[in-house]
């Protein structure tokens, strides 16, 4: 599959996206996607997929000019194929710069995201992408945060946020526990409370799919089977001292697995 996130004019998506896959053919590897952005990626691959180095402007091909970079994720590795896409002679030409594990803070075309308010209060889900393979550890952010510049105390469990996992069109779901424990978490403006994707919950031994949420909780990372999944974070607190929740809010990102 193939995303054109750059303003690019279709056909020239779809072509830099076909030269892109023969261009990493000989890695052996299956591309499960590809994105297509404007602009260039660092031309070296020590500094591929990380969004907080600077380089200088590659020198496009002999004659030619930069019109985007191709990114390509495969089933068979978590590395991801950088390459810059040129026009030379108005034949589309990939350059490609190698292959390297995106770091968790990049994300092509902007990392996807939900948001939520309750009041003040601010809850954001952030992954790094929206396509992932069955052998892909996913990983996110959930982000707790107040609109207004007064800081605060909000009081909840040991887990301030925690994560459900639904599969869309499937029975398969992961429900967070929360425990009896009242921790005081001070809020404030400047510095949210950021937590990353994780799971909890128990296994009674009777659910319909207890095969899968023993194989689930047994792996140390979040994996998924292939499908469509919602994944939501859910923060649950309440004001000032501790008491039943007076705000429960909940953001949810959809993703697809592929096998």
């Amino acid at each position: 599959m193939e995303t054109c996130i750059g303003g690019l004019a279709q056909a020239t998506c779809e072509e830099a996206a076909r030269v892109a896959r023969s261009a990493v053919a000989a890695s052996g590897w299956t591309p499960t996607w590809v994105w297509i952005d404007g602009g260039q990626l660092c031309p070296s691959q020590d500094c591929l997929f990380d969004p907080g180095r600077t380089f200088p402007y590659p020198v496009p091909p002999g004659g030619g000019q930069w019109i985007g970079n191709a990114e390509v994720a495969f089933a068979e590795t978590d590395q991801h194929a950088g390459l810059n896409i040129a026009s030379v002679g108005g034949t589309i030409t990939p350059v490609l710069i190698g292959y390297r594990e995106p770091l968790l803070t990049w994300c092509s075309g902007g990392c996807p995201s939900s948001v939520s308010t309750d009041g003040v209060y601010k809850l954001e889900l952030v992954l790094p992408r929206l396509a992932w393979t069955v052998g892909d550890p996913i990983s996110g952010t959930a982000i707790l945060s107040l609109t207004d510049s007064v800081p605060t105390k909000v009081a909840g469990a040991a887990e301030l946020i925690a994560f459900a996992f639904d599969e869309v069109g499937g029975s398969r779901h992961v429900g967070p526990t929360w425990d009896l424990s009242c921790v005081q978490y001070p809020l404030d403006p400047a510095t949210p409370t950021t937590v990353v994707l994780s799971k909890s919950g128990v296994i009674e031994g009777t659910e319909p799919d207890v095969d899968f949420l023993r194989s689930f909780f047994a792996d140390p990372q979040v994996h998924l089977p292939a499908g469509t999944w919602d994944i939501t974070a859910i923060a649950s607190f309440s004001e000032g001292g501790c008491g039943a929740p007076t705000h429960t809010i909940e953001a949810t990102v959809r993703i697809h697995v592929t096998g």
